[in-house]
């Protein structure tokens, strides 16, 4: 039971970052966006659900920790995923 809230912790992080970032950024609501976020808030709480699948008993900090590892891992996805773009635009040198 205790991964389950480790994976819903990871997943809202994600979701709460996802949020954030659309908030912040001013522009329009874009379902295609949103719908990527889920999925790697899906991942992220595989992941880290997988992760302390093996960890003594989970306490509150665990939650916490997972929460904001979730929020880290969308916004890490974010930054590689314009990296990515940047780099399509500009010409090889």
């Amino acid at each position: 039971m205790d991964i389950i809230k480790i994976a819903m912790a990871a997943f809202g992080g994600t979701i709460v970052g996802g949020l954030a970032g659309w908030q912040s950024s001013g522009e329009d609501w874009n379902w295609r966006k949103f719908m990527t976020t889920v999925l790697t808030g899906i991942g992220s709480a595989i992941a880290l659900a997988l992760t302390y699948e093996f960890a003594a008993p989970i306490s509150t900090r665990d939650i916490l920790a997972a929460f904001l590892a979730g929020i880290g891992i969308n916004t890490g996805r974010v930054a590689i995923s314009n990296m990515i773009a940047l780099r399509a635009k500009t010409p090889n040198v």
